[in-house]
Parts: C-alpha cells; sequence; structure tokens
C-alpha cells in the first residue's frame, strides 16, 4: 500500500481557493490521532473524526487484511482548473486483494459535489490506478451502529491472550460448534470478560473470525477460521 505522503503524480498541485470546501479541505493532512492496530502490528496514525471511526471498522472486520488512512492520492481536474491532488479518507485490501479507497463527505457538501460531477470524477481516476471508490456520509458513518461496536471491540486492544485463556476460548468454541456470540462467551463462566476480551484480540489478528453485529457487542460473534483456526 502507498505511504500516505506518496505524490499521486508529478505536477499535480494542492486545491485552489477557488475549488469547493471539500476539496480545499484535503489539503489539511496531519496526524492528529494513533492508536497500536493488532491486525497491522504497528501504529496507525490518522486526521479526522470520521478516520477514527473506519480504522476502527478496518480493525475488527475480517475480510479487511490490510489499511492506512490518506491511503490512495488520485490527481483531478474539476472544470477547466489546475489539476490538484486530492486524497480519500482511507485505503483497505480486502483478502481477495481488491483494493479500495473509501472517500468521506460532509451531508452539507452533498450538492457542491454533484455539480462537478466528483464522485464519477473520483471513481475514474482511482480506477486508472486500479482502487475502487465506495462513499459515505460522516453522518451516516458515525450514527451507524458497527461503527459503536467496532469501538467497543478494539478497546480490547493490547490485552494479553495467555494460554489458558486461549485454551479455554477452544472449549467454548467447540461447545458451540465452533461459533459462538460474545454474549455467550460472556456468561460461559466467571472469566466470560476476558474471553472476550481474547476473542476480540484474537478477531483483530485475523486468528479467529470475527463478525460485528448491529445488535451490539454480545450479538456479535466469534468463530474459528474454516479449517479449523490457529488458535
Amino acid at each position: 500500500m502507498p505511504h500516505p505522503n506518496t505524490p499521486a503524480s508529478a505536477g499535480a498541485t494542492e486545491p485552489h481557493e477557488a475549488h469547493p470546501a471539500f476539496i480545499r479541505r484535503c489539503a489539511h493532512r496531519s496526524s492528529a490521532a494513533r492508536a497500536p492496530s493488532e491486525k497491522l502490528g504497528r501504529t496507525v496514525a490518522w486526521t479526522t473524526r470520521a478516520q477514527g471511526f473506519l480504522v476502527n471498522l478496518m480493525e475488527v472486520t475480517h475480510s479487511v487484511v490490510d489499511f492506512q488512512p490518506w491511503a490512495f492520492p488520485v490527481t483531478l481536474r474539476v472544470g477547466w482548473g489546475e489539476p490538484f491532488e486530492y486524497w480519500p479518507a482511507l485505503g483497505f485490501t480486502g483478502e481477495s486483494g481488491r483494493r479500495v479507497a473509501v472517500d468521506v463527505f460532509y451531508e452539507k457538501d452533498r450538492d457542491d459535489r454533484e455539480s462537478v460531477r466528483f464522485e464519477r470524477l473520483l471513481e475514474e481516476a482511482l480506477a486508472a490506478q486500479g482502487f475502487y471508490l465506495t462513499a459515505m456520509s460522516e453522518e451516516a458513518l458515525a450514527s451507524a451502529p458497527k461503527t459503536a461496536v467496532a469501538r467497543m471491540m478494539v478497546r480490547f486492544a493490547g490485552v494479553a491472550t495467555t494460554s489458558a485463556c486461549v485454551a479455554r476460548l477452544r472449549e467454548v468454541l467447540a461447545a458451540h460448534g465452533g461459533r459462538a456470540t460474545l454474549g455467550q462467551l460472556r456468561g460461559s463462566a466467571a472469566d466470560g470478560g476476558e474471553l472476550v476480551a481474547a476473542a476480540c484480540v484474537l478477531g483483530m489478528r485475523r486468528r479467529l473470525r470475527l463478525d460485528v453485529s448491529k445488535d451490539g457487542l454480545d450479538a456479535s460473534s466469534i468463530s474459528l477460521l474454516p479449517k479449523g483456526g490457529n488458535v
């Protein structure tokens, strides 16, 4: 995955004052927050609130194998203006190798985006580099139930997964046919809370399959991988 400061192409400039506000905002990139990633085995830094939400979701989504804020910069031209670099909020790579750029926008910018056919321009520019596009509003992202559940899960990052805890987790999963909700883990024994924490950490590491439910943390599930898992 490209480094977040890699230019999309030579000759691209920063967005001009004449561009809509949502384009100018993308020029302000910095590391406002950071957190360790169990999935990546390193620290991830991001700038915006929306990127923080996305980082949490990427961390707990099993089908995502790699991700990075500000990952896929592209060169765009809106109208007759000079070309400029635009940076979607985050890029990720799926199990199949498919690379996707996630562009997050405010609802207040929707009309400006539509007036210049921005999503179509961005989609075409990304496709030329081999990336797919998905776009969503920050409001929808912030209010999505899975966003809140992902945030609860990533709070377990850094929890130690002891051999005794892993052995107990294997037992509970075996008793439930290889798949159990986190609520079932929590209620399985006095150490149920520890099992939930260990399950989330192993899920983030992709050593188990973690499935996030919009109905909450306890409704989310953990299961062995198709070949029996390697916990």
